[in-house]
């Protein structure tokens, strides 16, 4: 599985729950998890677990660990730790349950291997640095992923044309997709198609 194939899922999904009427048509973590574990050869499993931070801590993280020297040598023997803020509302856990997921997607280059690199990318998150890193590109792209699985395009641009035309506040389109309210001006943005295009249309 690689993230376009996760994607049309999430679509699948939100569609399916839509269709049937239900009151949450919404991409449920757990599903995404499940398929994940299911459709990615390295990986064994997958555990969140919430954690007591301070002000200033990543809300949250994203750790793999193995026996295996690598995890593209051996099938199944790799297991993800999804460390999250426990003080979270639940739509922001929701986003950063599958934000932190999308790293799954990472590239050699782009993960974060020692902790004066997990340093550095903490420092770049906070200064911003006209050249950024790989990781620090790979930490934004994990967020735009992680928008595209819980709003896909389809009910996205619905939502987009009924928040138009009825006035709709992002608290409403927040709470209709799950998602933390700061997030919505993103959602309805340029960069959403221009992300949409990159990661899905020319990679399909």
């Amino acid at each position: 599985m690689n993230y376009v194939n996760l994607y049309h899922l999430a679509q699948e999904i939100i569609t399916a729950r839509s269709d049937a009427g239900k009151a949450s048509a919404i991409v449920p973590v757990v599903e995404l998890k499940q398929a994940l574990i299911a459709g990615v050869e390295w990986l064994a499993d997958i555990n969140f677990h919430p954690i007591d931070t301070k002000e200033g801590d990543p809300l949250g993280h994203f750790e793999c660990h193995s026996d295996s020297e690598s995890r593209w040598e051996e099938p199944n023997s790799w297991v993800v730790l999804i460390t999250y803020c426990d003080s979270l509302a639940m739509q922001e856990k929701r986003f950063v349950w599958c934000k932190e997921l999308m790293h799954i997607f990472d590239t050699e280059d782009g993960c974060v291997k020692t902790p004066e690199e997990y340093r550095g990318l903490l420092t770049e998150i906070e200064l911003k640095p006209i050249d950024p890193s790989a990781q620090f590109l790979t930490e934004n792209q994990a967020k735009w992923k992680a928008l595209l699985i819980l709003c896909p395009k389809k009910q996205r641009d619905e939502m987009k044309l009924k928040a138009q035309e009825e006035g709709l506040s992002d608290y409403d389109v927040a709470a209709h997709f799950r998602i933390p309210e700061p997030i919505v001006s993103s959602l309805f943005s340029e960069y959403y198609d221009k992300y949409y295009t990159r990661f899905i249309e020319e990679a399909q």
